[in-house]
């Protein structure tokens, strides 16, 4: 229920998507979108403006810089078409705050997660519920991953992106 929430970031936020979509619908919620690309940040601080939206804050960073100064500070981190989700959940789990929540979008969730489960339980976290919808036109699953951060995570998490995408947490978790 998102009338309960204060803060949600948006991760890799693109054009806006969910996060604008949610402030609109959710007006009481304090929304950080964040981007690497300057230009989508851009259109972003554009688009909030025409819309009116109030406590938006726009950031042109990567996530594992932002953390850095954001630890543990949303209840609800959310990313939408980022990486595979080993990745992201170590990007965006240790912005959330301990019993907040990471939601990742995903098309087809099984491989992912199959891929994933060590990591999640690494960053202390575990997967709530899955939400399934089909696609009207294009016939496609699209998948809604609630994963619940249960502690706070180590420091050292997230590592340097190169390091991410070498060598993803579940070949560390033996």
């Amino acid at each position: 229920d998102y009338s309960k929430v204060n803060s949600l970031i948006d991760i890799g936020t693109g054009a806006g998507f969910p996060g604008v979509v949610i402030k609109i619908m959710y007006p009481n919620i304090n929304l950080t979108l964040l981007d690497s690309n300057n230009k989508k940040t851009k259109f972003l601080e554009d688009i909030v403006k025409v819309l009116e939206l109030d406590n938006v804050t726009i950031v042109n960073d990567r996530a594992e810089n932002y953390v850095k100064t954001h630890r543990h500070e949303f209840d609800i981190t959310i990313a939408r078409a980022v990486s595979e989700l080993r990745i992201i959940a170590e990007l965006c789990l240790p912005l959330t705050k301990v019993d907040g929540y990471f939601i990742a979008l995903k098309g087809n969730y099984v491989p992912e997660i199959k891929l994933a489960s060590d990591a999640i339980k690494k960053l202390n976290s575990e997967i709530i519920s899955v939400k399934e919808k089909m696609l009207p036109i294009e016939n496609a699953y699209r998948s809604i991953l609630y994963i619940k951060l249960n502690k706070k995570i180590d420091d050292i998490y997230p590592r340097r992106y190169e390091q991410i995408i070498k060598k993803p947490l579940k070949w560390q978790c033996k």
